[in-house]
């Protein structure tokens, strides 16, 4: 996992501050991505993902990727208009085989944000076999929605280069990245990385 300092002036009044190390910051200009490739391929069919970012230079029409396994046309990414208005989209295959893309707009380049996905093709309800909650919420309000065939098998989580921070179409991220977990075989909620402050909720 990567992890971050959260500034004191990031975090809602009220709030107990902390400091966690090794956050990353990635800077557009300089093409950066961290990579690895996976011996063998692990449960395509069900994983999570969780991070917190922080947006840094506000690149109008572009897409910053968050992961992506390497080949095709395949990424999680946010994605920000010419006029600024920033989504997160997810998209596998040619075409969109799947496509989400958040109604909600994350205009604040001050703000860190906590993000969980999940996959779990195996559910018979075709809008849970993905969830994406954004600060401990569900995301229900979608832009686009084309959610996986059942039992449907991504590249992700497959024995390929698999990205953070790089489409593999060279579109890299800029901004902070932080605690970055990728989980093989568990479709998991926000619960499982964190907990709600008692007092501000």
């Amino acid at each position: 996992c990567l992890m971050a300092i959260f500034p004191g002036s990031a975090i809602p009044s009220g709030v107990t501050t902390f400091t966690v190390g090794q956050s990353v910051r990635f800077n557009l200009g300089d093409s950066p991505d961290l990579s690895k490739t996976f011996a063998s391929a692990g449960d395509r069919k069900k994983w999570t993902y969780s991070c917190w970012f922080k947006r840094g230079n506000i690149v109008t029409g572009s897409y910053q990727t968050f992961f992506q396994p390497a080949g095709g046309d395949r990424a999680f990414a946010l994605v920000t208009s010419v006029i600024g208005d920033c989504n997160i989209y997810f998209i596998e295959g040619g075409g969109a085989t799947y496509y989400l893309a958040t109604a909600v707009k994350l205009r604040d380049p001050s703000a860190w944000y906590h993000l969980v996905m999940y996959i779990d093709t195996a559910q018979s309800t075709d809008s849970n076999r993905v969830k994406m909650y954004l600060n401990g919420e569900q995301i229900t309000n979608w832009s686009s929605e084309v959610y996986p065939a059942q039992d449907y098998e991504s590249e992700w989580n497959n024995n390929v280069e698999h990205n953070i921070g790089e489409w593999d179409a060279g579109r890299y991220w800029d901004g902070y990245m932080a605690e970055v977990c990728f989980i093989d075989g568990l479709a998991l909620t926000p619960t499982s990385f964190g907990e709600t402050d008692e007092d501000t909720n």
